[in-house]
């Protein structure tokens, strides 16, 4: 049915008399039965992978709290490690605030706190010795700047200029907007997914 030459393609008498035509046609209850199976199977590995990010956040957030003194070296165990979610999200810079003027495909959504988003990229950046070169992370707001070197087959050399905001969505949620400066659009793109897929997998956790 699909030939680019007419002459090669069945005539609809051809395909009506089809095995796959002339076979057993479901009633409208089994196709519900099958969809609502169907349904129940994708809902069911959605809420496995979402488990699986809670379980790796709650890993993330016990190491956070074992590594930060929020209240100082002569505050009680309790008030060092405030579990309640309003002292884990609780950003120690200035987060600028979300504007979604228009539909944006290199960006994602966390419900992470905004320091542990900075600190995974960050760390990522610079095991990358020889990919990466010039970082720069604002001081007061979250804002990370550096530059993606990858080679071609002949060996010469493409940078990317990145720079990657966190901004305040709500009370929840912050976005993970990542820009380009400088450099080739397609790596880019190759160079944001690495990062939303692999580096930063676990907190691409929220939707809009």
């Amino acid at each position: 049915m699909m030939q680019l030459d007419p002459a090669h393609r069945p005539s609809i008498t051809e395909v009506m008399a089809h095995p796959w035509m002339l076979g057993p046609t479901p009633s409208q209850e089994e196709v519900h039965t099958e969809f609502l199976k169907r349904d129940l199977a994708v809902k069911s590995v959605m809420d496995e992978q979402r488990k699986q990010k809670e379980e790796e956040k709650k890993k993330r957030v016990v190491d956070r709290l074992k590594k930060t003194n929020r209240s100082g070296p002569d505050a009680t165990l309790e008030a060092k490690f405030d579990e309640s979610d309003d002292a884990l999200f609780k950003p120690l810079k200035a987060l600028d605030n979300y504007d979604r003027v228009y539909a944006h495909n290199t960006e994602f959504y966390s419900t992470y706190n905004p320091d542990m988003i900075e600190e995974a990229l960050t760390e990522s950046l610079f095991k990358q010795n020889d990919e990466v070169k010039d970082v720069k992370r604002c001081q007061n707001k979250y804002k990370v700047k550096f530059t993606m070197i990858t080679k071609d087959q002949s060996g010469v050399a493409n940078e990317v200029e990145m720079c990657v905001r966190i901004l305040r969505v709500d009370d929840k949620k912050v976005c993970v907007e990542f820009m380009k400066l400088n450099g080739d659009q397609i790596r880019f793109h190759e160079h944001f997914a690495e990062f939303r897929d692999q580096v930063l997998k676990d907190m691409n956790d929220a939707i809009l």
